[in-house]
């Protein structure tokens, strides 16, 4: 159900919930679009308290367009899907977030504020054992995030970045730690970013063999990335660092490739007669340039037949 009230009736409202309804309450969403100004903003915030008493609410969407919020108290302990979008939220917020909520399996959230020097000192390092999926938007520099957070029940992670960070102001380098030291069972990774160092990229990949679906907007050379996930047959002993046996769909951005790249990385996981069992389904590569489609759909015709999509978007 939607209403669309003011800020004094939402509060009146939030005063006629009586106690039979928040037996039953299970979800919990409030879009605060519009507001009269700040302060009416904290006070619907600080309305929530009687979220208290619903012993049975477990998921929490709030999210608001207003400025200078302040984090609402909620019975974090009892939730397991949490959906928060205010401003500011920091680094030492989602932390301190995720530390309340241990039985949290699902979290949004957007980080909209530089962390303080000063709170570095304070971050713990923390480790949720039940986080499933991790859906971060960041809209400005952040750090300590994933040196300081491991996720070992990990399975979906969306990084959505709006802004170009540079390294020096970004946790990027940490990504791959944050993987190495989770060992989750990565079962898809969306990094929806301007840039990341492709040396980093690598890395992160190496750490997460159970991946299915990996999709990347990040302005890389999509023939590194093809050529380091090309398993290589040349002899028992040789290894790959990228060899993702159960990859299921690629998605790519870059300027260009080479096609014999593509069709190299796509044939050693099928085999020369299309003869080896291979997960590949889908392979979506978007492009700047114009791209020779002669030879991939020459080589790879087949694999076409056996249901492979191949999207080429220059």
């Amino acid at each position: 159900m939607e209403l669309v009230v003011g800020d004094v009736e939402l509060l009146q409202l939030f005063s006629l919930v009586d106690g039979a309804g928040l037996q039953m309450l299970q979800r919990f969403d409030l879009d605060i679009i519009q507001a009269s100004g700040t302060a009416a903003t904290r006070r619907i915030l600080n309305g929530l308290n009687f979220l208290f008493h619903a012993p049975r609410l477990h998921d929490v969407q709030i999210s608001s367009n207003m400025q200078d919020m302040a984090i609402p108290d909620l019975p974090w302990s009892q939730l397991t899907r949490l959906d928060l979008r205010l401003s500011p939220l920091s680094t030492s917020h989602i932390l301190d977030i995720l530390s309340k909520s241990p039985n949290l399996t699902d979290f949004s959230t957007i980080i909209t504020a530089y962390l303080n020097p000063l709170e570095t000192v304070t971050i713990q390092p923390l480790v949720h054992a039940n986080l499933k999926y991790l859906n971060l938007v960041i809209s400005t520099n952040f750090r300590h995030l994933f040196s300081r957070l491991t996720l070992p029940s990990l399975e979906r992670l969306r990084v959505h970045c709006r802004t170009h960070i540079s390294r020096g102001e970004s946790d990027w380098g940490n990504l791959s730690s944050f993987l190495r030291r989770s060992a989750p069972p990565l079962d898809q990774l969306n990094l929806l970013l301007y840039w990341i160092p492709e040396s980093d990229l690598l890395d992160c990949l190496t750490y997460v063999p159970s991946l299915t679906r990996f999709h990347c907007t990040a302005d890389v050379q999509i023939d590194h990335i093809l050529k380091a996930m090309t398993i290589s047959s040349k002899s028992k002993t040789d290894s790959h660092p990228v060899v993702l046996p159960r990859l299921d769909t690629l998605i790519l951005r870059g300027p260009t490739f080479a096609p014999q790249s593509l069709t190299d990385m796509v044939l050693s996981r099928y085999g020369d007669t299309f003869s080896s069992p291979s997960s590949l389904r889908q392979v979506r590569l978007d492009v700047a340039d114009e791209i020779e489609e002669l030879e991939i759909s020459t080589r790879l015709a087949p694999l076409r037949e056996l249901g492979l999509g191949l999207f080429l978007w220059p």
